[in-house]
């Protein structure tokens, strides 16, 4: 879903998509794409603000303050008609439906689920990234879920 978005985003100031999706430091169309993109993927798609930088391997603050640009910046007429007229496109003219949602929440569930596996047979946080396509920082948040169920570092005896 969070993918969609910053397609659209991507498109939409001009960026390249793939600088867009990308854990590095951007400026500029790059920086406003990646605003826009959480915008939409929280208003488009139902997905909290806590899921969405899961997703980009960002801090939840961030997104709040992308997503409060975003809103601050619809005060102007132009830029609002804009932003429907993306959201149309990322929805088909209607908002997203709770099972989009529930659907979403499933695909993260199986993420996580595979990672777990792959910590429990001894794999690196770096190795579940370069397997699983996400920062590390991402990867850890996945795992983690907030909770502090998921030990950062394993015990010395299970170490390798």
């Amino acid at each position: 879903m969070y993918r969609r978005a910053a397609l659209v985003a991507a498109e939409h100031c001009r960026a390249d998509p793939r600088e867009v999706l990308s854990a590095r430091r951007r400026k500029g169309e790059v920086a406003a794409a990646r605003e826009l993109a959480a915008y939409l993927a929280v208003v488009c798609f139902n997905l909290s603000r806590r899921q969405v930088a899961r997703l980009t391997g960002r801090n939840v603050m961030l997104i709040s303050r992308f997503c409060a640009a975003i809103e601050n910046a619809r005060d102007n007429r132009a830029i609002d008609a804009e932003i429907d007229q993306l959201e149309a496109r990322l929805t088909g003219g209607a908002h997203a439906t709770p099972a989009l949602h529930a659907e979403n929440m499933l695909k993260w569930a199986e993420e996580r689920a595979i990672l777990q596996a792959m910590w429990a047979r001894g794999d690196t946080l770096a190795q579940m990234a370069a397997a699983s396509g996400k920062t590390m920082a991402a990867v850890g948040m996945i795992l983690n879920n907030h909770r502090g169920d998921f030990p950062y570092r394993r015990p010395r005896s299970a170490q390798r």
